[in-house]
C-alpha cells in the first residue's frame, strides 16, 4: 500500500494491522507533517494562535511554514 506524501513523495506502508470484517479500515491519506496538526491541537487545550506562535518563537513547538503548509 502507498500514499503520496507531500513532502516524502511515494511513501510504501504496511497498511492496517488488525483487520475487521463488518468495518473494513484503509489507508485514505499520507502521514501528517512534524507540527502539521499543532496548532489544532493547541486550540483544543484553549491556547490562543498567539501564544502558539510565542511558542514557535521560543522553540518550545514546532510548526511548518505557513507559506508551504501542506492543504488537507
Amino acid at each position: 500500500m502507498e500514499t503520496k506524501h507531500p513532502t516524502a513523495g511515494q511513501v510504501a506502508s504496511i497498511g492496517l494491522p488488525i483487520k475487521f470484517s463488518e468495518t473494513p479500515g484503509s489507508v485514505r491519506r499520507p502521514a501528517p507533517a512534524l507540527g502539521q496538526h499543532t496548532r489544532e491541537v493547541l486550540r483544543e487545550y484553549g491556547f490562543s494562535d498567539s501564544e502558539a506562535n510565542q511558542m514557535a518563537a521560543l522553540g518550545a513547538i514546532q510548526m511548518p511554514d505557513p507559506i508551504k503548509a501542506v492543504k488537507p
